[in-house]
């Protein structure tokens, strides 16, 4: 059987499956990088897909508590203001993107440093958007064709380009790929679990293989979306709004789909959705982007309960890692 691992995008709201993660660790016994056989992230998501694949030896250099710290302790530096929002307060807005990219390409440079796609220890992939040749783009660690083989990536670049949500982020411009400008996978893939799934049938291939797909989620908005007074004028409102939409849509779909190509064969289940609703209230807690210390605790507190609320869920998973 093989194993994938799927993991949502949604900025800070990573913490939710880190906690998850942190908790296969500890009730399996050992690291992530060999409970499954393909990762794939969105966003936040090739944070921690790609975080746990980093090498030290033959072993992981990071477990999934190591990526926790790192969403805490780096959180004020990843989504740094840019200077024009500093400057300019809501007009800022309308003049440059949120966060200063820089601050995040420097965390990003501390912890994955110049390693490539080719030095993981497992197969990743990670989607993006280019929107200059207008496609969905796939960097990925593994090709099963050679003549479509593409470059050998750093890790770092990869990331940023996957994170480069609208209005959040600038896009990225990356080395090895001249002509493109990549933005947020999240636009198209935010639950990245299809994608997962058809790579893994072009890895492994064959009907004959069987799979097992864990899926963790980043949080379900429940709070409704305002399209009236202000909001309904600006832009910039109207931007954040529909970025949320389309992350919602295509999480609610995916786990449609996955629920029935992967369905569940007499007492053998193939899909795993870890999921949790966040509360509808005005706290900014859907927020991609709210690092404060309240907020960052209040994300812990929904993690555990997530991990208690599908508790025997897990260790019916963790059973077969």
């Amino acid at each position: 059987m093989k194993k994938i691992l799927s993991i949502d995008g949604g900025g800070i709201r990573g913490i939710l499956p880190a906690m998850m993660l942190c908790e296969l660790e500890r009730r399996t016994g050992k690291p992530v990088a060999e409970q499954f056989d393909i990762f794939v992230g969105t966003s936040t998501g090739a944070i921690l897909a790609l975080g746990l694949l980093v090498p030290d030896g033959k072993q992981p250099r990071y477990s999934a508590n190591d990526i926790l710290r790192l969403y805490e302790r780096e959180a004020e530096s990843m989504f740094r203001k840019s200077f024009l929002h500093r400057a300019f307060g809501l007009a800022g807005r309308f003049l440059h993107t949120q966060y200063n990219h820089r601050e995040f390409e420097h965390v990003l440079k501390v912890y994955f440093e110049e390693l490539k796609l080719s030095d993981l220890l497992k197969p990743a992939v990670i989607p993006s958007y280019d929107i200059h040749g207008r496609h969905a783009h796939f960097f990925k660690s593994t090709c099963s064709k050679l003549d479509e083989r593409p470059p050998d990536s750093e890790i770092r670049h990869i990331i940023r380009a996957a994170t480069a949500a609208p209005s959040y982020f600038a896009p990225a411009a990356m080395p090895g790929y001249p002509k493109a400008a990549f933005i947020d996978g999240g636009v198209f893939a935010n639950d990245p679990g299809m994608c997962a799934y058809t790579e893994a049938l072009d890895l492994y291939g064959g009907e004959t293989e069987d799979f097992l797909l864990v899926s963790l989620g980043t949080g379900e908005a429940q709070r409704e979306i305002d399209v009236t007074g202000l909001q309904a004028w600006f832009h910039y409102g109207w931007a954040r709004s529909l970025l949320k939409v389309m992350m919602d849509g295509s999480s609610d779909s995916v786990d449609h789909q996955l629920s029935h190509a992967l369905a569940s064969e007499g007492e053998q289940q193939r899909y795993y959705r870890f999921q949790e609703k966040l509360p509808a209230d005005d706290s900014g807690i859907e927020q991609l982007d709210r690092v404060t210390a309240d907020n960052l605790a209040r994300l812990r507190q929904l993690g555990k309960k997530m991990i208690d609320r599908q508790s025997d869920e897990l260790d019916r998973l963790c059973r077969l890692l």
